[in-house]
């Protein structure tokens, strides 16, 4: 039962998450990029990049809107590239500890399981 209140307030974190990060990553990339383009630059491994561009490319093919491209995998790399872009000087070393505990089982995340 706990879990399941977890699993559904962070499915509630994410859904108000993605827009506000959206703003922030289109407020900062350069004129004539589109967001989606400019932070998959600044993910730092090619795995998750890889990851990006095929859930990128099953949304477009669904019709789907790229807010669903943020989640828990990307979230620190949110954190560590705008935060200055939302008040912050350091970056959280638990927000990276809890990240890894929540894909590990969290359904949404494209890195559940382990």
């Amino acid at each position: 039962m706990n879990k399941e209140k977890l699993q559904r307030g962070l499915g509630l974190f994410l859904d108000a998450m993605r827009p506000y990060a959206v703003s922030i990553i289109t407020r900062e990339c350069p004129e004539g990029r589109s967001w989606d383009v400019d932070f998959e630059q600044k993910i730092d491994s090619e795995g998750k990049r890889t990851s990006w561009q095929m859930q990128r490319m099953q949304l477009n093919n669904k019709g789907s809107s790229l807010l669903g491209l943020i989640d828990n995998n990307n979230l620190v790399t949110f954190i560590i590239n705008y935060k200055e872009s939302v008040g912050l000087h350091i970056v959280p070393a638990p927000l990276c500890a809890v990240n890894c505990r929540i894909t590990r089982w969290h359904p949404h995340s494209r890195g559940a399981g382990g």
